[in-house]
């Protein structure tokens, strides 16, 4: 982290966006809901879990949530460019 509060990542020396360090982890099942190493009482939490909290703890071992993150950011683009067009619009 700088000064001005950006950001830097390098992966083994390389500068790089912190996007391509999420997606080799994302593909490996070691995301951020990642159940690689059981901590106590998370057995407890996956029997207990709500369906949709379940369902993400599937997603993120079956690596499906890499492909779901893109997506979401896509959508954020297309929506960002659809406000913009429409600010266009608006000004014409």
């Amino acid at each position: 982290v700088s000064r001005d509060g950006q950001n830097t990542y390098f992966l083994n020396g390389t500068k790089c966006r912190r996007r391509d360090i999420t997606d080799i982890f994302l593909g490996t099942g070691l995301g951020p809901r990642s159940y690689s190493i059981i901590e106590q009482g998370m057995i407890s939490k996956l029997i207990e879990a709500r369906p949709e909290d379940l369902r993400n703890f599937i997603e993120e071992a079956a690596g499906i949530s890499k492909y779901k993150e893109r997506r979401r950011e896509t959508e954020s683009r297309i929506r960002r460019t659809q406000e913009n067009l429409a600010r266009l619009t608006d000004l014409r």
